[in-house]
């Protein structure tokens, strides 16, 4: 959905094939996550996407049309993310407080904060990449 320019005729156009109690299932980037805190991901930008997606966005698709939003789910954070969230989280951060003594900083931070990604239950706190939402036809 994030790729589609005309969102209004593309969900009107999925909803048409629905019974009414089916299910309309919308996957998509969380602009909430880290990755939409990152003012460098051109991936994030037109013309790669077109739109911006949150759980706020996606609730108010059912005051839109004809749907009624039976459930979101927000994916914690993956493994294969930890170091871009890192970077996209701190590494900028310590750049501007620390100049010339960021790389050794940013050395040891992103190690411990690798540490306590890998070994503690941090990451089913930080939102992940994706979010889903769960819609039923009226």
């Amino acid at each position: 959905m994030e790729h589609i320019a005309a969102i209004g005729q593309a969900i009107t156009a999925s909803l048409a094939v629905l019974k009414p109690g089916g299910k309309l299932i919308i996957s998509v980037p969380n602009n909430d996550s880290f990755l939409g805190k990152d003012k460098y991901n051109l991936m994030n930008l037109p013309p790669h996407h077109l739109g911006l997606w949150d759980e706020t966005s996606l609730k108010n698709l059912e005051k839109i049309f004809n749907i009624k939003l039976q459930k979101i789910q927000i994916e914690p954070l993956q493994s294969y993310h930890y170091r871009l969230y890192y970077s996209i989280i701190f590494a900028e951060k310590i750049r501007k407080i620390f100049g010339p003594l960021a790389k050794t900083i940013n050395k040891i931070l992103g190690r411990l904060s690798l540490y306590l990604l890998v070994h503690t239950r941090l990451p089913r706190k930080i939102t992940g990449h994706t979010i889903m939402a769960v819609y039923v036809k009226q």
